[in-house]
Order: C-alpha cells, then sequence, then structure tokens
C-alpha cells in the first residue's frame, strides 16, 4: 500500500505533518490549507523538481523561503 508523507520547511523552521494521505494531492491541499491558515494567504507554487531524481519525492518552492516535499512511501 502506498502512501504520501508530507515535510515542509517554513522561514527555516522545520515542520513535519504527522498525518498519511492517500494522494500527491490530497497532501498538497492539506499543505496550502496548513498555510493558509498558519501562516500565509497567498499560496502559489512557484517552483517543483524532483529530489534526488526520484519521481516520487517532490519538492515545491514558494515565496519567502516556505518549501515543502510530499513523498511517496510503501508500507
Amino acid at each position: 500500500m502506498n502512501y504520501y508523507k508530507l515535510n515542509a520547511v517554513i522561514n527555516d523552521e522545520n515542520i513535519r505533518v504527522n498525518k498519511m494521505f492517500r494522494t500527491r494531492d490530497d497532501a498538497i491541499n492539506y499543505m496550502f490549507y496548513l498555510l493558509k491558515k498558519e501562516y500565509i494567504y497567498n499560496v502559489s507554487v512557484e517552483d517543483e523538481f524532483e529530489l534526488n531524481g526520484n519521481k516520487h519525492n517532490i519538492q515545491y518552492v514558494l515565496r519567502d523561503n516556505v518549501r515543502f516535499n510530499v513523498s511517496r512511501e510503501t508500507i
């Protein structure tokens, strides 16, 4: 079974979300929800790229030193 894990760096602070998500979109939408609620109001992805050449580990870069990773894990 596959699930998605979410980690973020916001203002040089590591944030770990202790939730599992069924889809990558669910993880991204949850991160947007957290960012709008706690940190910034205008959320938009400026860039995204694969980490270590792994298409299942994507880093999304926003403005103002905000970035988050969504990675696929297998149980």
